[in-house]
């Protein structure tokens, strides 16, 4: 045991010294009275594994975001994050938080979803969730904003947007949710213009910002007029070819409109604080399962950023269009996930 313990307190060394691991005080610490004949409140402990940066502006971020909202919104909770987390150290920040006697350990992205398998089997005392998890367990659950929706909206307003009949998508490293976002554009915007011609790319990597640009200028050169992408870091690199070739820009995830405020129509956001409360919430009242949890428009989960510097230029019937698929959208009116399923990449 004395072994076990040193060993995790050698991984604990290493990994600081590699990569970004905070902790935060609980938000609220019950207290005993002077003669300690009221017990302390237990205090729930809850970690957020990232691959990436907490001030990404992107997936990474929305997370943390979700992470602090946790934070602020209930007592007795002790929150902790480690951020860009190599592959090769998945295993030991999660059996580092398992130790340390976490209840709750969130990884971020589909990425996880090995890793949560293995080291849930092992600690059936820790709860884990995995966004975008490929697996489930007794204790492990997997998470979701429905990438249909999202995806299924941003495409939609790119068709109603284009002018030249051509839009563009790009996604980042090919895993399944980056896959289906990238799909949902597709079938968003073909909903809307059976004609439309949509061009798609993957950059590989989350990180590819140089190489997004170069993407998205091969499509703006190639008559492309609206530009989407699902890359976290990398969306600036479109972001930025799509500001230098005059053409819009819509987001998915989080809004990046400050990077280029005349280029960033709007975005289909993805909010990190609904979707972390929405699972903290189950935690808390015991009806947190291994099972798939999906959501979306109906929980607020998913939304419409604001149109700002777009507000007076996009037309009153593109947003009254927009708003009126927003609602069939959430409220299943027609099977948007068969039209997602049906496009081919």
């Amino acid at each position: 045991m004395i072994k076990k313990m040193l060993a995790v307190l050698l991984i604990l060394g290493l990994m600081l010294s590699s990569f970004g691991c905070s902790n935060s005080e609980p938000a609220a610490n019950g207290s005993e009275t002077e003669g300690g004949s009221e017990p302390a409140e237990e205090i729930s402990k809850v970690a957020l594994v990232l691959v990436g940066p907490i001030n990404d502006g992107g997936w990474n971020a929305l997370a943390y975001n979700g992470l602090v909202r946790i934070g602020e919104n209930y007592d007795n909770v002790e929150t902790s994050y480690a951020e860009n987390v190599p592959y090769s150290d998945y295993e030991d920040v999660y059996r580092m938080y398992a130790e340390q006697g976490f209840d709750l350990v969130i990884g971020h992205g589909f990425e996880f979803s090995d890793v949560s398998a293995k080291v849930s089997a092992e600690y059936p005392d820790t709860n884990f969730v995995v966004v975008n998890g490929a697996n489930v367990g007794e204790n492990l659950a997997s998470v979701s904003i429905d990438n249909g929706q999202v995806g299924f909206m941003a495409g939609a307003l790119a068709a109603m947007l284009s002018e030249s009949g051509k839009v563009g998508s790009i996604g980042g490293l090919e895993i399944p949710p980056i896959v289906q976002m990238v799909k949902a554009f597709v079938a968003g915007a073909e909903y809307i213009n059976p004609d439309i011609e949509v061009v798609t790319a993957m950059t590989g990597s989350f990180e590819a910002v140089a190489e997004c640009k170069e993407i998205a200028v091969a499509m703006v050169a190639d008559g492309a007029d609206v530009l989407m992408a699902d890359a976290d870091q990398s969306n600036l690199g479109a972001i930025e070819a799509a500001d230098e070739g005059d053409v819009y820009y819509v987001g998915v995830n989080a809004d990046l409109s400050a990077a280029a405020p005349d280029t960033v129509v709007t975005t289909a956001l993805v909010d990190g604080g609904v979707m972390f409360t929405y699972i903290y919430d189950k935690f808390l009242d015991g009806t947190l399962e291994g099972d798939y949890y999906n959501i979306g428009l109906k929980e607020g989960a998913a939304a419409l950023a604001p149109w700002g510097a777009f507000e007076d230029k996009i037309s009153d019937e593109i947003k009254a269009d927009l708003a009126a698929l927003m609602d069939e959208l959430e409220n299943h009116s027609f099977d948007y996930q068969s039209l997602v399923d049906d496009v081919n990449l």
